[in-house]
């Protein structure tokens, strides 16, 4: 039997990257897309769980200088739908339609897309066709 799983849910990103820095074990899960998959396939046996979820300032598209931010916790519909990004950039918006269905839409994430890593996955190819710049962030700047 598994042990159980320590669930940690800060509410803002100084907390967040305070516990992560405290807590090495705890995996961050974003939409939990991936990560449910492999807590499922016994590839993945995670001691606390770090959710981003209530983390507000990643939850953000928003227009800045002559470009385009999207926090890590924008749910890929989010993407999809917004009208700045339609109005701008609207390959981006086209790319974050066709990935699987409105379901796993509604709950996959920006970060998680990212941070997956799939060679396969259109998002991150088209953020580097697009010529994004990714900003990560911890205790230590």
């Amino acid at each position: 039997m598994q042990p159980e799983v320590e669930w940690l849910e800060p509410t803002g990103l100084e907390d967040a990257l305070t516990i992560r820095a405290e807590r090495p074990d705890a995996t961050p899960i974003a939409g939990g897309t991936f990560i449910g998959i492999l807590i499922n396939q016994g590839l993945l046996f995670p001691t606390a769980l770090l959710s981003l979820q209530r983390v507000g300032e990643l939850h953000a598209i928003d227009s800045a200088d002559d470009g385009l931010v999207v926090g890590a916790m924008t749910r890929h519909r989010a993407v999809e739908r917004s009208p700045l990004v339609l109005q701008g950039w609207p390959a981006l918006a086209e790319t974050f339609s066709l990935v699987a269905s409105p379901r796993v839409r509604h709950q996959a994430t920006v970060g998680g897309v990212l941070a997956d890593a799939d060679y396969a996955s259109d998002p991150p190819a088209m953020f580097a066709a697009l010529g994004a710049t990714v900003i990560v962030r911890s205790v230590r700047g």
